[in-house]
């Protein structure tokens, strides 16, 4: 096993990013497909699967908080024109985990219900999240506490990669303070790549997700007018890591989506009912 004393270093690295890969693009994905539905068999084994990479609460801010604020400068999740991925990565992590919390209190306190209590998913979370540290440490030694931890980390820093390359620089237009337009298929970049589409539940079809959230992924479209993303997931991923290589490519773009975003919403809706 992986988590044996004479495991070699370079062996325990190299499986947790496989893990944590694995984690991130498979198991967050197929959860967040799951959260998108409306009965709660589904959401609770979508919430099993990010309990298991340390992460329920993406259950909360993504359905509540990122959904409703995409493309604007309240959402942690949605990437900033010429914002690093580097720079990305934390405030995302840092900013959804906090806003989280923000609608759980408002959520508890809207019910009269105490903040710290069971029903409160961030004291979920937190229980689950050092439960599984502990039996794990217990029962198969802290090498495999240490093991989940970590890949636990790739599997997330996987997720707001795909978060920085889901929403780079689009902006919705601010109607009144605080106001913004309504979401369409402008707001999100798109990927219509066949392979990357069917392993990933056809995430990369990303503009009608967002603008109609309880599709089933099978029933995704795809919009012509959507900003296309040159690549799949996969490629933008790599792209993503070198910023000077990203910005060549995706700033022009940004800058003629963000145009073309000027578009009355009636235009908008005409085109997408056509």
């Amino acid at each position: 096993m992986v988590i044996q004393p004479d495991t070699p270093f370079n062996t325990f690295i190299g499986t947790i990013f496989s893990v944590g890969i694995i984690s991130g693009a498979f198991g967050i994905t197929s959860a967040h497909e799951l959260i998108h539905k409306n009965n709660q068999f589904e959401q609770t084994l979508g919430k099993i699967s990010l309990a298991s990479v340390g992460y329920m609460h993406f259950y909360t801010e993504h359905l509540f908080g990122h959904h409703k604020r995409v493309s604007t400068p309240e959402d942690p999740a949605s990437a900033r024109y010429g914002e690093i991925v580097y720079a990305f990565i934390p405030r995302s992590v840092i900013g959804s985990y906090l806003s989280a919390w923000r609608i759980e209190i408002k959520r508890l306190k809207k019910k009269q219900i105490p903040v710290i209590s069971w029903d409160n998913l961030m004291v979920q979370e937190i229980v689950y999240f050092f439960a599984t540290i502990f039996f794990l440490n217990l029962f198969l030694g802290p090498w495999a506490a240490v093991f989940w931890v970590c890949q636990n980390s790739v599997a997330v820093s996987l997720l707001e990669v795909a978060n920085y390359i889901e929403h780079y620089g689009l902006q919705r237009k601010e109607i009144s303070k605080g106001r913004y337009e309504r979401v369409t298929p402008l707001h999100s970049w798109n990927a219509d790549h066949y392979v990357t589409n069917s392993i990933l539940f056809k995430l990369q079809r990303h503009a009608d997700h967002h603008t109609w959230p309880f599709r089933r992924y099978q029933t995704l479209r795809t919009w012509d007018f959507s900003p296309q993303l040159p690549t799949g997931y996969g490629g933008m991923s790599v792209l993503a890591l070198f910023p000077p290589l990203f910005f060549a490519i995706m700033n022009p773009k940004v800058e003629q989506y963000n145009n073309l975003c000027q578009a009355s919403i009636e235009e908008m809706e005409m085109k997408v009912r056509g």
